[in-house]
């Protein structure tokens, strides 16, 4: 337990470092841009994020739960290079067919190369998650966080531009991954002397994975989307600003999820019940915590916390604060569970699950577009995310009642 403690402590500070520096540069847009600039950082993550996440096709996940060796080093990294090329096309016709200005087309692709550059980051952390260095991912996370925050900062307040300071972020992004993130895996994490293979094999294993993982970055974003649609870009910035609180939060969500799945996964592979009912009963407080303690923290000191950080223009009502906080204590119910469910190897049964919260959300979400633009698409991603909730502890209990545990439960190491 002491090994799995000092895991999530260094997810958690690299994590935790990223997530506030990207927290503080969504800050800095809101503080020296105008509401509309703000808005339009947010369309970039809306657009971008859902094509990088289906690109990932969880590959790191697969990775760190494959105890039995089934795919070589080699083999990951060469379909997430190729899955990137095809994102980075992707950003581009999207950006480009958008009815913008060249200003924000360039402001929504350089965000996207800034993406693809840490989901390439990414595969590289999961060589060396795999040899139990940890310590080196946090730390280029935090150092690329940190680094990335500085140059988009300097760039905005020597330029006043969006698209520069963008610019010089994924210029980061793109150093860091050269010049630390591959040559610290080459030497520290697993070795790439094995044959590349069963590309195919491997594509279609992460397949589902890659279209869960798009419906929920599509779900968490189609607030967003439908606030655009509405011509409310105002609202999309305002509706953003109160998401990064949510993004805190995921920050410490994920850092668990990601410590504890290859333990889980172990579990699963052993058969022992019963480490993997302490992992899953760890997974299921965090998650409880989450949902209740994320929308009462949002009641006592959201206004606060958006007037201090983002002005005076970012600021709503305390009840719509504490509704779309809800809905993301809700959801990370879902990706803790989701984080059992890639354990398990129940990996088919998400993309069901996640159809049917995208539908709940969108058609929640046009139904009370007109009747309140944000309340409306924040009640829709709340009813979603209970969705979410209920049907992942559903699949997990199911799943786990499947296996065959062994008879004498050996426990945490």
């Amino acid at each position: 337990m002491a090994a799995l403690r000092r895991s999530a402590l260094y997810t958690l500070f690299g994590y935790g470092t990223w997530s506030a520096a990207n927290f503080l540069v969504f800050t800095a847009i809101a503080r020296f841009t105008s509401p509309r600039e703000a808005g339009l950082y947010g369309m970039a993550i809306a657009i971008c994020t859902p094509v990088t996440d289906f690109a990932q096709l969880n590959l790191r996940g697969i990775m760190n739960t494959d105890s039995a060796r089934e795919f070589s080093t080699n083999t990951y990294l060469q379909l997430r290079q190729l899955s990137m090329i095809i994102a980075v096309i992707v950003i581009a016709i999207l950006a480009l067919q958008r009815d913008a200005t060249p200003y924000d087309r360039g402001c929504i692709m350089l965000f996207g190369l800034r993406a693809v550059a840490e989901s390439l980051a990414d595969i590289q952390y999961g060589r060396l998650q795999q040899t139990s260095r940890l310590d080196i991912v946090s730390i280029s996370m935090a150092a690329k966080g940190v680094a990335a925050l500085f140059g988009f900062a300097a760039a905005l307040l020597i330029t006043g531009d969006l698209m520069t300071a963008c610019a010089a972020a994924s210029a980061t992004a793109f150093l860091f991954l050269f010049f630390f993130d591959m040559p610290l895996a080459e030497k520290f994490g697993t070795a790439r002397n094995e044959p590349s293979g069963n590309l195919k094999s491997l594509l279609l294993l992460a397949a589902p994975l890659g279209v869960t993982i798009f419906l929920t970055s599509v779900n968490s974003q189609i607030g967003r989307y439908m606030l655009d649609s509405a011509s409310v870009l105002a609202e999309v910035a305002a509706f953003t600003a109160i998401n990064y609180i949510i993004v805190i939060g995921r920050t410490v969500v994920i850092a668990i999820g990601l410590t504890v799945s290859t333990p889980l996964a172990d579990a699963v592979n052993r058969q022992d019940r019963a480490t993997f009912h302490a992992l899953l009963r760890k997974l299921g407080i965090v998650g409880l915590a989450s949902a209740i303690g994320l929308p009462l923290l949002g009641l006592i000191i959201g206004i606060p916390f958006l007037r201090i950080l983002y002005g005076e223009a970012y600021v709503r009502e305390q009840g719509l604060i504490g509704l779309i906080l809800l809905g993301g204590g809700l959801s990370f119910v879902g990706i803790l569970m989701g984080y059992a469910m890639t354990a398990l190897r129940e990996i088919k049964m998400q993309v069901p699950l996640y159809v049917a919260v995208l539908i709940v959300n969108v058609i929640a979400g046009f139904a009370l577009l007109g009747w309140n633009p944000i309340y409306g698409v924040s009640w829709a991603a709340a009813l979603s995310n209970l969705v979410l909730a209920a049907w992942s502890i559903y699949i997990v209990w199911r799943a786990s009642n499947r296996v065959n545990w062994q008879a004498k439960e050996v426990g945490i190491p």
